[in-house]
C-alpha cells in the first residue's frame, strides 16, 4: 500500500509530467524562427554532462547525497505544495507568453516583448517555475543531490537567461532595458 509520504513524491512526478506535455503539445503551435542564438548551448550542455558525470562517480560521497532530513507527511505536503507552485507558474507564463515561445534563445516573426500576467513581476516566469518544481523535488529527496542539481539548473538558468536578455536587448532597445530595470529577472522585487 502506498504511504502519504510516497505519494507525494507521485504528485511531484506528476507535475514534471505535466509540463512535459504541456511543453511538447505546444511545441507546434509558435511563430516561426527568424534568429537563433547558439553560443550558450555548448557550455550548457558542458556543465550539464560535467554535474551527472560528478553526481554518477561521487553517488555515495556524503557531500553529494548526504540525508539532509527524513521525509515526512510535512515535508512531503510543503514538497508538493512548492512544485505545484512552480507548475502553476510555468503554465501561466507559457500562456501568457503564447506563440512568441520557444525553447532556443531565438526571435519569432513579429515578435512581442510581453510584461504582462506573470511577466510583469520576473522577467523569466518560466524559469523561477522550473527552479520552484525543483526545489519540491529536493525538498521531498531531502538529500544534498537534490540541491546540487537545483544549483546546476540555476546556473544553466542564468546563462540562457543572459543570452536571451542580449537578444531582448538588440531587437527591443530602450524598451527592453526600461523593463530589465523594472522587473527583477527570477524572484519578485528580490532577484
Amino acid at each position: 500500500m502506498l504511504s502519504p509520504i510516497d505519494g507525494t513524491g507521485y504528485f511531484i512526478g506528476l507535475c514534471f509530467a505535466i509540463f512535459f506535455v504541456f511543453w511538447v503539445a505546444t511545441a507546434f503551435t509558435t511563430k516561426r524562427t527568424v534568429e537563433r542564438r547558439r553560443r550558450w548551448g555548448g557550455p550548457f550542455l558542458l556543465i550539464l554532462l560535467g554535474y551527472f558525470f560528478v553526481r554518477m562517480g561521487f553517488s555515495h560521497a556524503p557531500w553529494m547525497n548526504g540525508l539532509l532530513w527524513r521525509r515526512t507527511l510535512f515535508t512531503g505536503l510543503l514538497a508538493d505544495a512548492t512544485a505545484l507552485a512552480g507548475l502553476v507558474v510555468m503554465l501561466w507564463a507559457r500562456v501568457t507568453l503564447g506563440r512568441n515561445w520557444s525553447g532556443g534563445v531565438v526571435l519569432k516573426e513579429d515578435h512581442e516583448l510581453v510584461t504582462s500576467g506573470p511577466y510583469q513581476f520576473v522577467r523569466h516566469p518560466i524559469y523561477s517555475g522550473l527552479l520552484l518544481l525543483t526545489l519540491g523535488w529536493a525538498v521531498w529527496r531531502g538529500r544534498n543531490a537534490g540541491f546540487w542539481g537545483l544549483a546546476v539548473l540555476l546556473l544553466l538558468l542564468w546563462m540562457k537567461s543572459r543570452a536571451e536578455e542580449q537578444l531582448m536587448i538588440q531587437h527591443f532597445g530602450d524598451k527592453y532595458r526600461s523593463y530589465r530595470a523594472r522587473v527583477k529577472a527570477l524572484v519578485p522585487y528580490i532577484v
